[in-house]
């Protein structure tokens, strides 16, 4: 698509990345990351023309942000520059410089029309000095089906070669040169608009390229493109898109790359120069390149490949040269399947991948082994397992996914074999051979026995003769071989035999527990020679100094029981006694019965631990009475009872935990109940009385003398003087029941007032004509005790009662008065 732009942008304005050599922590773009990989060198420039010739890659021109360049560099690696000279052409830059026919060439490019040669980058030879295509600049120009092509360009002159950049025409056209000298204009109008400013050439896929580019008038792009376009013949074009994702641009650089096209940094209607990479691999689905480190932003860069990676150097205001390689898989180049013997000193696990990485490599059953640093590998159980094989991958390498390699622990045999010193010439010989696996063991074929049976042999010449033995293993036990010798008399040589021994109590069998510590070996010889002793598997026992079995684990082995004889007695050699070691059972250590609590308590921290030290569960019954929660916490839920099992799953030298019951009691708590009265309870008057339970349940007023009851919290009061109010909560499955009485003191309605109440010292009473003249006065406690009568002062609105010398409290003041009438009032005294 072309875009029109009245924008200007000053080029000298822009912002750079400085490239890290630190990969990202993101692991996702550790392995897709530009990498700086020399300075550039020569100045900083842009514009500079690369191309691939004799197996080697040039560099040549370009602009020094002043003077335009002829200088030439090349390299066998793309690191390591060499100049070869200067070009006897004027100095250019976004010009046109290919390989063709075994040689350089270099043409067009800041107005010039001329056309250069070169067979060794040294000696140049001007081979055309005006072609027909005239003055431009920036033409696109490539290589493809034997021909140099050059299609569109700007130019800033007009017919006289004077320069105006503010009138700029751009190109559509297309040429092509079978020799580089003679030129045909293959149409002169493309179905792509004009343009110009590309840089880079592209062939993909057997087919010639062009994409974006456009035109600027100065610094200030007019026109620019983000289209692309492909042709087989350059005459006849295909619109592959005409809107690609990356937004139009000129200044870019295109290469084709890893089988994909690359468009890389250029500028654009917002940025004068950028760092972002896109790519496709049929030019319509593109995708920006995701990696951690950048180079700097910049225009008019030099792009080239070499040894599978991508390059770049020079452009504006870059001065070192970067590399891209594109992520590779990593595999496992090794083995598929290790073996180890248990117990051994730590090995290396040799594991090599393609990357030349070191693996990350762990044991998927940490009982079977496990590794160490350096990938060493340390053995502790028989059994198989699998290797895990990984890596996170690194600057140039995929992540490994994780690979599995069969890992094999077995243990190493010793083989015990009883054999005579001397044997008879053509007798028959009985060898007992048994090993700590219990796997048969095979005497292999020679000239000098003829085998009757895997333990059988009778002998052929007479002399010294080595019997091969051979056990070839099994998923727990490696393969053995070994040798033993014996000496072959003649009949009339046979001396006088020792005597055989054996033991004096044979045991086939022993069984143990395991935390027994040791088991002692009460055997003797008929012989009275010393007996040595040999365990198969030490995983499971292994033999003290003094030759006591000291058990390590549960499991099965064997227990060979042998002495080497002397000059009475023949080696002495007998079956194993099979070792059985069971599980243990486990107990709980101080625990007590039952739990208490009471509903609404603080969780209780459960603490259970077993003689075995393997950590325990809990499993309530009803869990709606309690349940057990995280950290071990038991929680009450509701009063009730239920039952705490504490369980584990044993392991492999322990039975499971089981049968530990241990009881919960969880009582109701006791109501707490705040009860609200009227400040002062008049005869007659409606009374309400407010209560508060932590339960939310509700309060009840029993019936009593001189109560009209309302409803469970109301009541009138139909007597004056002192009354007993009972209030009753029945509670429910959670709380107790609550009762309590409080004795009230009920003013009579009618004919007097007694102020302040509460006071401190003095009280006043005023009474009515109804009631007339108070003729006595007591005070009484809470408890109805008379404490003294008082004699009141009167005044002219009524009487006075000093209160002073009473202690804080609540009294009751009872009034006789002249009419016949007694009345009392309730009296705080502060």
């Amino acid at each position: 698509m072309k875009y029109r732009l009245i924008l200007t942008l000053l080029l000298l304005f822009f912002s750079s990345t400085i490239v890290s050599n630190t990969f990202a922590n993101d692991p996702k773009k550790l392995w897709s990351s530009w990498e700086k990989v020399a300075e550039l060198p020569f100045s900083k420039r842009d514009g500079v023309g690369v191309v691939h010739f004799k197996d080697e890659i040039w560099m040549l021109g370009g602009w020094t942000y002043g003077p335009l360049t002829n200088d030439i560099y090349k390299s066998s690696d793309g690191i390591n520059w060499v100049k070869v000279s200067n070009g006897t052409w004027q100095g250019r830059h976004g010009a046109g410089m290919v390989a063709f026919n075994d040689k350089l060439w270099v043409f067009s490019g800041d107005g010039y029309d001329d056309i250069w040669s070169s067979e060794d980058g040294i000696d140049w030879i001007m081979e055309v000095d005006h072609a027909p295509w005239g003055r431009r600049y920036t033409p696109y120009i490539t290589v493809f089906d034997d021909k140099i092509w050059l299609m569109g360009g700007i130019s800033f002159w007009d017919s006289f070669g004077t320069y105006n950049p503010y009138t700029p025409v751009a190109f559509n056209d297309v040429w092509s040169s079978q020799d580089g000298i003679n030129w045909q204009l293959e149409t002169p109008q493309a179905p792509w608009g004009p343009r110009g400013i590309i840089h880079g050439s592209l062939v993909h896929n057997d087919e010639m390229w062009i994409l974006g580019g456009g035109n600027k008038q100065w610094n200030t792009p007019v026109d620019m493109y983000n289209d692309v376009w492909k042709t087989k013949n350059g005459v006849d074009w295909e619109l592959v898109t005409e809107n690609a994702l990356w937004s139009p641009r000129i200044h870019f650089t295109t290469i084709s790359f890893d089988n994909k096209i690359w468009v890389i940094d250029g500028t654009t209607s917002t940025e004068s120069l950028t760092n972002n990479v896109w790519y496709s691999e049929d030019g319509i689905k593109w995708n920006i390149l995701e990696s951690y480190t950048k180079f700097p932003r910049t225009h008019a860069s030099t792009a080239f490949t070499h040894d599978n990676a991508l390059f770049i150097s020079a452009g504006f205001d870059i001065d070192a040269i970067y590399r891209y390689k594109p992520p590779q898989q990593q595999l496992v180049k090794s083995e598929n399947a290790f073996t180890f013997l248990l117990n051994s000193d730590p090995n290396e696990v040799n594991v090599n991948l393609t990357s030349g990485l070191k693996p990350h490599i762990q044991v998927q059953d940490t009982s079977i082994a496990i590794i160490l640093e350096n990938n060493l590998i340390k053995t502790k159980a028989t059994g198989n397992t699998k290797l895990l094989i990984s890596h996170p991958g690194d600057y140039g390498f995929y992540p490994l996914d994780t690979t599995y390699l069969d890992l094999i622990v077995k243990q190493e045999q010793y083989i015990i074999a009883e054999a005579l010193p001397e044997a008879v010439l053509q007798d028959t010989v009985k060898i007992n051979i048994l090993g700590i696996s219990g796997l048969p063991v095979s005497i292999l074929p020679n000239e000098h026995i003829e085998i009757i049976d895997e333990n059988t042999i009778i002998p052929l010449v007479p002399g010294d003769i080595t019997l091969e033995l051979l056990q070839d293993g099994d998923d727990n036990y490696a393969p053995w071989s070994g040798t033993i010798s014996l000496v072959i008399v003649e009949q009339d040589a046979v001396q006088t035999l020792r005597q055989k021994q054996s033991l004096v109590k044979e045991i086939s069998s022993i069984s143990a527990i395991y935390g027994t510590e040791y088991v002692d070996l009460e055997l003797e010889s008929t012989s009275g020679l010393p007996l040595s002793f040999q365990i198969a598997d030490t995983a499971v026992a292994t033999l003290t100094a003094d030759n006591r079995v000291q058990l390590k684990g549960v499991g099965n082995t064997r227990i060979f029981v042998s002495n080497a004889g002397d000059s009475e007695y023949y080696p002495l050699f007998t079956s194993a006694i099979e070792l059985t070691v069971h599980k243990r059972e486990q107990h709980v250590i101080e625990h007590k019965s039952p739990i208490k609590s009471v509903y609404g308590n603080e969780p209780i921290k459960l603490a259970f631990t077993t003689d075995s030290g393997i950590p325990v569960k809990y499993i309530v019954s009803d869990t709606s009475v309690a349940n057990v929660y995280e950290d071990n916490l038991l929680l009450v839920k509701n009063a009730g009872t239920t039952e705490l099992f504490v369980v584990n799953d044993g392991d492999k030298n322990h039975l499971p935990l089981e049968n530990v019951k241990i009881d919960i009691l969880v009582d109701r708590k006791d109501q707490q109940i705040g009860v609200n009265f009227p400040l002062e309870l008049v005869e007659r008057d409606t009374i309400a009385i407010s209560t508060y339970s932590e339960a939310g349940l509700p309060v009840r007023i029993l019936p009593a003398d001189g109560l009209n009851l309302i409803d469970e919290s109301s009541f009138i009061p139909v007597k004056s003087g002192l009354i007993r109010l009972v209030l009753e909560q029945e509670g429910n499955k959670n709380y107790k029941a609550w009762r309590k009485e409080y004795n009230l003191f009920v003013i009579s309605l009618t004919g007097y007032t007694v102020y302040p109440n509460p006071t401190k010292d003095l009280i006043k009473i005023t009474t009515s004509s109804y009631l007339g003249s108070i003729e006595k006065i007591l005070i009484h406690g809470l408890d109805g005790r008379s404490y003294k009568s008082l004699t009141l002062d009167e005044t002219l609105n009524g009487y006075v009662v000093d209160l002073s010398n009473f202690k804080s409290g609540i009294y009751f003041l009872s009034l006789k008065f002249n009419n016949g009438e007694s009345k009392t009032t309730k009296i705080i005294k502060q």
